[in-house]
């Protein structure tokens, strides 16, 4: 998670892949996901922004978090074998067979790997108290990204 300017009032608080590990844990002093985001309310930041997985792999029934896992994870290799090479191709399926062992034989705490769909976020952002951001046309207009083919790997870029 990064945080600017502890300072003064932060300017953006920017977490990437992390929070999703913080659901379903508890404590004592409540759930791990309810604090880290009241915590980030606390410091009252312009805007925050979150990258997770759009997914539902927390779902209580194995067979449902099988099947789920299943369709997304053989999109994911497929995506691999078409554009990685060797050995990226290999550090990315270590990285991915962890993820799904802990999706499909994991329960309770042991399972880290929760990602939850869009609207779960949304709501549970909304809960914590913050107000989703209408971006309008002009950053769509702004926000030019291009999908580009470089020595072999597909790239997502942003003006160039």
């Amino acid at each position: 998670m990064v945080v600017a300017d502890k300072s003064r009032r932060s300017q953006a608080v920017n977490s990437i892949l992390e929070l999703h590990k913080l659901i379903g844990l508890n404590s004592i002093h409540g759930s791990p996901i309810e604090l880290v985001l009241n915590w980030v309310k606390n410091l009252n930041p312009k805007v925050i922004t979150t990258v997770e997985q759009e997914v539902d792999h927390n779902q209580a029934e194995f067979l449902d978090r099988f099947t789920e896992a299943l369709f997304y994870y053989s999109t994911m290799f497929d995506s691999l074998e078409a554009y990685y090479a060797q050995p990226k191709k290999g550090l990315a399926r270590l990285y991915v067979n962890r993820e799904i062992c802990n999706i499909v034989s994991c329960e309770g705490p042991t399972r880290t790997e929760t990602h939850e769909p869009l609207e779960k976020w949304r709501d549970r952002l909304i809960r914590a108290g913050f107000k989703p951001l209408q971006m309008g046309p002009i950053a769509f207009e702004q926000a030019r990204y291009c999908v580009e083919e470089k020595e072999g790997c597909l790239t997502l870029g942003w003006h160039g």
